[in-house]
């Protein structure tokens, strides 16, 4: 009984040494931001954060943070989700006011008036491997969105039937 009691002893204290940078507070960093956050997305060396106070860039190697807000053009500050392309484009989505396409420097909005994106409350968004934009929706049956972006063209994706 002693050896078992020795051996687990022996396995525990492996698993705290291994286990400890892990645990270890100083690889933890802390980032402070307005609203809570509600997607992440990547890019190299970059983190985009969709918050209620609007868009985060982290920078991950230097840790400087930038902030994209209605005031440098979001449609609205409460994002809901946020993906990348693979040109870099960033596509935020908003509860109420469709999405916001960061590209460039430059904001752009997407909403029921001015596109086929169904429904101004985008509460998922993200880029196939053809670079096609994929919006989906909560709200009512607008479901799913697909936006072939080169060519501008919407389909709407309605769930199977039998």
């Amino acid at each position: 009984m002693r050896f078992y009691a020795t051996a687990f002893a022996a396995v525990l204290l492996m698993c705290l040494l291994v286990a400890a940078p892990v645990l270890s507070a100083d690889i933890w960093s802390y980032y402070s931001y307005v609203g809570n956050a509600k997607d992440l997305a990547t890019e190299p060396n970059t983190l985009w954060v969709a918050t209620g106070g609007g868009a985060l860039r982290i920078d991950v190697i230097s840790g400087m943070i930038g902030k994209l807000t209605r005031s440098q053009g979001l449609c609205d500050n409460n994002l809901t989700c946020v993906a990348v392309g693979h040109d870099g484009t960033k596509y935020f989505g908003t509860y109420g006011y469709g999405a916001a396409i960061y590209k460039d420097g430059m904001v752009s909005h997407v909403d029921q008036n001015n596109s086929g994106i169904g429904s101004n409350n985008v509460q998922s968004v993200a880029v196939d491997s053809e670079g096609a934009v994929w919006f989906g929706s909560g709200w009512r049956a607008d479901g799913v969105r697909r936006c072939a972006v080169s060519r501008a063209e919407w389909e709407f994706c309605a769930p199977g039937g039998d």
